[in-house]
């Protein structure tokens, strides 16, 4: 949908004007000095060479606490539970058995990978962040910077602890984190202490640490990221995901609200077979969960004015699927394109047959006491009603990944099989060729798909098209390195044609009929294939 000109104007000249009366420069103090609440006793917080306290009272953002105008300006998000007074335990490094192995965290967060006396290893994550970070050095000096930082207040910073009970129910890998304060002058921090010491931070399991995994010890060959991933499953055949798991996460993530699930946002468990080698999805950094989008002026122009659809709410219903496919639209695509529709419908059933209002009301109560008393009922409310609408947006879900699907082979040898079976029905069947394996079998429907692109990548690939219909799906072949064979017997009533071949012009085995097309495919930007998507 394209904006008006008129509304991109009137959305620049007010912001410019709300950016100026509001803001003018970046702040130099916006974050507080201390998330500590002065208390009697909190003075008695130094080190963890003298641990006197065993919890503390703190407000994981108050600087996001603001009056009743500036919250119509930028949005009351969650403001409150930011500014709300939690107790929570402190972190004594030195006297817990901690050590640091790795300082790790991003331009938005202050991280650790810690490791404990029993040689356990846990992810230690600032809860509060600072996008600015991630602007122009220009911009940082802005009020932009202000306004992104600011933006924060729409996640919810105790949304893991509630996500971990909900997980377990829904039979999903996870952590289980706990709240943490870390003291100023914690001496194992060394050099890190003024940046680290006298935060708010989540402690929990690394999920890429084989200990956490006891039920899977015996079979569990490594654990891997996703772009080791995606590297070993294009270059060999043998290496395969576990679509079900994973179309199972992702229908949990679309519960939660949770819109940041790219590929940096995975572990995967390595299972090896004499055959095959096979990888189960597990998700980490639930710090988006429940994201509520509270649209102040000031982001709703943004939104409406750049035509910006990133951002969705965290609402009773599912308001806009498509902002929550957004960043993972690649692994989707990738992991996804065998799910039928009665296998999202079965997955969906599943889930809600899991996720009882016990289990929900239970998960809810992991809110901080004051945190419950401010967004429990409603955070309840929305995850029941949402869960109760799961099979309507799986159909939807299938719906908009249907559209346009993507099958990919590998470096290794694949054949590929297309048949036309009538006039609304397409079956796809990839095929190892060393030993004929199936690697992919999918029936397709022209009332879901207009397009399916077939990537063989290197080696030489075997592409057969067949069947004699009145109408038909799109389909493209390429055929990228390697001496390729393709045929096509096919044939669709009709001018159009609905077999594009692209590959080289020289050193292919092509069959081609009434129904296809050759396109040279060197320099054209649909043959070149993104392997990693990050």
């Amino acid at each position: 949908m394209r904006t008006h000109p008129l509304y991109t104007l009137f959305f620049a000249l007010t912001t410019v004007a709300l950016s100026i009366v509001c803001f003018g420069c970046a702040s130099k103090n916006f974050f507080s000095e201390s998330p500590l609440v002065k208390t009697p006793d909190s003075s008695a917080i130094k080190s963890d060479v003298t641990p006197l306290l065993d919890s503390v009272t703190v407000q994981a953002g108050r600087h996001y606490a603001h009056g009743k105008f500036y919250n119509f300006l930028l949005g009351q998000h969650y403001r409150e539970v930011w500014a709300a007074p939690v107790r929570v335990k402190v972190l004594y490094l030195q006297q817990q058995g901690f050590q640091i192995e790795k300082v790790g965290g991003n331009l938005q967060t202050t991280s650790f990978t810690l490791v404990n006396d029993k040689g356990l290893r846990y992810a230690l994550r600032s809860l509060d962040k600072d996008p600015a970070g991630s602007l122009s050095p220009l911009l940082r000096q802005t009020f932009v910077a202000d306004f992104m930082r600011d933006q924060t207040a729409a996640l919810n910073p105790y949304a893991a602890l509630v996500v971990a009970p909900l997980a377990e129910a829904a039979g999903i890998p996870h952590a289980n984190p706990k709240l943490v304060y870390l003291p100023p002058d914690s001496v194992i921090l060394g050099k890190y202490t003024l940046m680290a010491g006298d935060k708010l931070y989540m402690l929990e399991e690394k999920l890429d640490d084989r200990n956490w995994y006891r039920d899977e010890a015996g079979s569990l060959s490594d654990i891997i990221s996703s772009k080791k991933l995606l590297k070993r499953r294009f270059k060999d055949n043998k290496h395969q995901v576990d679509a079900i798991a994973f179309a199972k996460e992702r229908l949990f993530d679309l519960l939660l609200n949770d819109r940041d699930r790219h590929q940096g946002q995975w572990e995967w468990l390595e299972f090896k077979a004499k055959d095959q080698t096979l990888y189960k999805p597990v998700p980490k950094d639930r710090d988006q969960a429940f994201y509520k989008f509270a649209h102040g002026v000031l982001p709703h122009l943004f939104g409406r004015g750049l035509n910006y659809q990133k951002f969705t709410g965290f609402h009773n219903d599912y308001r806009n699927l498509h902002a929550l496919m957004l960043k993972s639209a690649y692994i989707d695509q990738q992991f996804l394109s065998e799910i039928t529709e009665a296998e999202f419908d079965s997955l969906a059933k599943d889930l809600q047959q899991r996720l009882t209002d016990k289990v929900i009301a239970n998960a809810v109560h992991k809110f901080p006491g004051q945190v419950y008393s401010l967004v429990g009922a409603i955070t309840e409310q929305s995850i029941k009603s949402r869960r109760d609408l799961l099979p309507v947006v799986a159909h939807k879900y299938y719906k908009l990944l249907a559209k346009v699907v993507v099958i990919v082979g590998s470096d290794e040898k694949e054949n590929f099989i297309v048949e036309r079976l009538d006039d609304e029905r397409m079956l796809i069947t990839m095929h190892r060729a060393k030993d004929n394996a199936v690697l992919y079998h999918r029936v397709f429907y022209l009332k879901d798909t207009k397009e399916i692109r077939i990537y063989g990548l290197a080696d030489d690939d075997q592409f057969k098209v067949s069947g004699k219909v009145n109408k038909s799906i799109k389909v493209s072949i390429i055929g990228g390195k390697g001496e390729d064979e393709v045929e096509d017997i096919s044939h669709v009533k009709g001018w159009s044609k609905h077999t594009i071949v692209y590959d080289k012009q020289n050193g292919n085995h092509l069959k081609l009929g009434s129904e296809s097309k050759f396109r040279i495919s060197a320099n054209h930007k649909i043959s070149d294939f993104d392997r990693e998507g990050f």
